[in-house]
């Protein structure tokens, strides 16, 4: 009999070290899985963090005001951290060029609550309503907001335009 208890005793044993393994491995691999780059919390963390508005040539940001901003290029482009040029297009709300507006372009890093010192100085394009800013100037990379103030000609409303960007280092 003793024998007998012995050897159900070392089965025992086995199964216990067995499930023991195999819940080590199930920990390893679940924190392999959570650690694998994706995330639940798409938008706010890694590269989703940028969300849907990256760059294209023709992005467009609409004022509460009426007014209409087109980012018609950037170079480089993609926009990048460091200096970059700005061509955008200004439209009222009937989608009438404006040409004789000030403009300011003011970036802005939502997540650490800092815009940046350099200021981009703002003169007019070649056509009719078009603007270009330089330097469009981004400290580090991450997700900026690139806010475009409007102040219309004498009478007209002001209004902001928001572009919301992700730039790459």
């Amino acid at each position: 009999m003793g024998s007998k208890l012995g050897e159900t005793e070392r089965e025992a044993e086995r199964g216990t070290r067995l499930a023991e393994r195999l819940t080590l491995l199930l920990s390893v691999a679940l924190s392999v899985a959570a650690c694998d780059g994706s995330d639940s919390d798409a938008g706010t963390q890694g590269q989703d963090e940028c969300g849907p508005s990256a760059y294209v040539p023709g992005l467009v940001a609409h004022g509460p005001n009426g007014y209409r901003v087109t980012l018609l290029d950037s170079m480089p482009g993609p926009p990048e951290k460091g200096e970059n040029r700005w061509a955008v297009a200004l439209a009222d709300a009937t989608g009438l060029p404006v040409s004789d507006a000030e403009l300011i372009v003011a970036p802005r890093m939502p997540e650490h609550g800092h815009g940046t010192a350099v200021q981009a100085l703002l003169s007019p394009g070649d056509t009719a309503g078009e603007y270009v800013a330089d330097p469009v100037h981004f400290s580090m990379a991450g997700v900026w907001e690139i806010t475009v103030g409007v102040s219309g000609a004498q009478g007209a409303p002001t209004d902001e335009a928001v572009f919301t960007l992700c730039i790459e280092s």
